[in-house]
């Protein structure tokens, strides 16, 4: 039995070509990157001012809504792009000049 080809590329993965083979996969990555710096950033803030936090279930709902909040400033940033990629056909970021 033979091995399956491996990718040439060092940097990709099979993770990462996975989600950017999708025509919207760096939509989704990037959501998951603003998702994740703004949850790293609601935490460490809280490890700072964490002698004047009362620890209980409104410190958990707090958290929540701030992701929820992340998850809106993402779509809104990420809305545009995600028009661009749709309102374009599949061929049109294949071309020669997309790939440079």
């Amino acid at each position: 039995m033979s091995a399956a080809p491996r990718s040439t590329d060092v940097g990709q993965t099979r993770w990462s070509s996975r989600w950017l083979g999708r025509r919207q996969g760096g939509l989704f990555i990037a959501l998951g990157w603003a998702l994740l710096v703004g949850t790293l950033t609601r935490l460490a803030l809280l490890v700072l001012s964490w002698a004047e936090v009362e620890p209980g279930l409104a410190l958990l709902g707090m958290l929540a809504r701030g992701v929820v909040a992340d998850l809106a400033a993402a779509a809104w940033w990420l809305a545009p792009l995600a028009l661009i990629l749709a309102a374009f056909p599949r061929d049109f970021f294949a071309r020669r000049w997309a790939l440079a």
